[in-house]
């Protein structure tokens, strides 16, 4: 899938959703429903670090809310030398094992 990185967020959720039995609609309506249709409309001499503006975290999550999915959120900054990578890395591994033995709840 070609697209900025809030259209390749958007194809991989709905191809989860979709998995686990929770979307079966059009790709579309997906993208309007969870507000993801209109996040990149910019000026063409939008200065350069305006991709930092998007709050990637809260606005993915906001998204899923929006069609009734719970979901959690990591900020990680990938460097294996901070004190805490372990942990993060252990809870988010525990999460994933988590919600695979709960199936799609």
């Amino acid at each position: 899938m070609k697209g900025n990185g809030c259209s390749l967020y958007l194809g991989s959720a709905a191809g989860v959703l979709e998995a686990a039995g929770l979307w079966n609609d059009e790709f579309y309506k997906l993208a309007g429903m969870t507000g993801m249709a209109i996040h990149f409309i910019i000026h063409k001499e939008l200065c350069p670090s305006g991709v930092t503006v998007y709050d990637w975290q809260q606005e993915h999550f906001e998204m899923m809310d929006r069609v009734g999915v719970e979901s959690e959120v990591f900020q990680y900054y990938f460097n294996d030398s901070l004190n805490t990578f372990g942990k993060i890395q252990d809870i988010a591994v525990q999460r994933i094992k988590e919600s695979i033995d709960r199936g799609k709840k």
